[in-house]
Parts: C-alpha cells; structure tokens; sequence
C-alpha cells in the first residue's frame, strides 16, 4: 500500500520548444503517474481532438489545464479553454491578473472566471504568483503586484469566489514553506502543489538544485494526509536535449516517490 495520499502529476507545455508533448504523454504513462496538467499551446492544437487521441493512445488523464498567460492567450479563448476542461473532465488553474487583489479590474476578472466555472461545472484553482517570473521573455513584462503571493490574501479572495489554491513553491520563495505560518494557514484549501526547485534569481530548477528543503515538505504533506495534486513542473527552458530533460523529470519523480515512501519512517529536516 502506498503511504502518499495525493495524486502525482507532470506538466506539460509548449516548453522545451524541441521537446514533442506525445513523448511527454508517454513518458508519463510510463512512470505510472495518476495524470498530467496542460498548458495550451501551439503544441497541443487543435486542443480538444489532440489531446483526447494522448488520453487515449497512453491511458492518462489530464487532471488540471494550466490558463495561458497573457503572451499566448492567442492560442486558445477562455471559452475554448473552459470548453476543453469540460470535455477531459480536468479543472483550470489560473494565474490572477497582475493587479493588486483589491483592484476593480481582478474583481471583475475573478466574477467572469468564476460564472464560467458555474456555467461549465468546471473546479477553478487560483495561482500564487512571484513579483517577476523568470520566464524566458515574458520575464520582461511579468512584474505583477505583491499581492498575488500573499497566500492569506489570495485564500480569501479564492473563498469568496469559490476556487481552491494551486501553491506553486518556486513562485513562493519560502525554503521551508511547512514552517511557514502563512502556508499552514492556507494548507487545507491547497488543491495543487506546483513542485520545483528555485533560487532567488531562478524559478522552476529540478529537485536538488536549489535551496527548497522538499523533503521536509513531502514528509509534511504525508504526515498531514494531504490529498490533492503534486505536480511535477520543469517547463521554462527553451531548448533542452530531450533526453536529459526526460532524465531530470524521472529523477524528479523518483525523488518524491522515495521520500514519500519513507515519510513516516524518516526525520526529515
């Protein structure tokens, strides 16, 4: 019997550019994973009929659908995307606008999300965001309000909306996020835990390459039996040679698998 309670997905995006998105379907089938969320893009159009022959051809469901940020929007409507999420039976994870929370503009974004997830009866996860991403390019544009990565302040705003919490740990920048006040507060609302090393100049690094204490986070997350989604996310890198980005991604799952495994056996700090 396994001893971890959460669903264990990967995300898969448009990026590495040379890296297809059916290899990383079938990477996936072939780790055993419980799903993989999708960022929309180029890769994966036409959307709908794509990504069904995937779920199909591997036996791999697509848990959640990652919203685009604004740079490609172009590619796939709100409705298209709500359209695909109720087609593949996922939930969306959305980025808030990069306005203050109080603003009138998030206000009114957050009421248009929300009546579509009413409409579609699809579940909306909401997205603590970093003061810039280190995307490539985006990372120019991408300066968002201080407000988006204040886990209490956003739990309250995804309460009054009716949305649940995508925690990503590179985004929060918290080496230790268990020991943090704020992440306890918030952690029973948390749907999705965004997964991935980072410094304070890089986002998104492979496991071990970066200050996050991930043990201790997974051996907190068994302890207190969460049961929502862990995904896997090493996407913002343009080009990678294929196989070494499949290696890190076998490497990364096999690192939560043993330390979830050994959780309850292990101290971990």
């Amino acid at each position: 019997m396994k001893s971890r309670s959460f669903k264990l997905s990967l995300s898969i995006t448009d990026l590495p550019l040379n890296v297809s998105v059916e290899s990383m379907f079938r990477l996936a089938s072939d780790l055993k994973l419980d799903g993989v969320e999708i960022y929309p893009g180029l890769k994966t159009f036409p959307h709908i009929s794509l990504l069904l022959k995937f779920i199909k051809k591997y036996k791999i469901p697509v848990l959640t659908i990652h919203y685009p940020i604004w740079i490609t929007q172009i590619v796939i409507s709100f409705n298209s995307a709500f359209k695909l999420a109720r087609e593949l039976d996922s939930s969306i994870v959305i980025h808030p606008l990069s306005e203050n929370l109080n603003s009138h503009k998030q206000a009114k974004f957050f009421k248009t999300i929300s009546a579509l997830a009413q409409k579609n009866k699809i579940n909306i996860f909401l997205e603590n965001l970093p003061k810039r991403s280190t995307l490539p390019i985006y990372k120019y544009f991408s300066k968002t309000d201080s407000s988006l990565n204040n886990l209490r302040q956003l739990n309250t705003y995804a309460k009054k909306y009716n949305f649940g919490l995508v925690f990503d740990t590179a985004h929060y920048q918290c080496d230790s996020p268990y020991l943090d006040i704020d992440f306890l507060n918030v952690f029973k609302d948390i749907k999705n835990i965004h997964l991935s090393d980072f410094t304070l100049s890089k986002q998104h690094l492979n496991l071990g390459e970066g200050v996050l204490n991930f043990k201790g986070l997974l051996n907190f997350l068994i302890k207190n039996r969460y049961q929502g989604i862990v995904t896997l996310e090493y996407s913002p890198r343009l080009f990678e040679k294929s196989k070494s980005y499949q290696e890190a991604v076998k490497t990364g799952i096999g690192v939560i698998r043993f330390f979830s495994k050994h959780a309850l056996r292990t101290s971990v700090t």
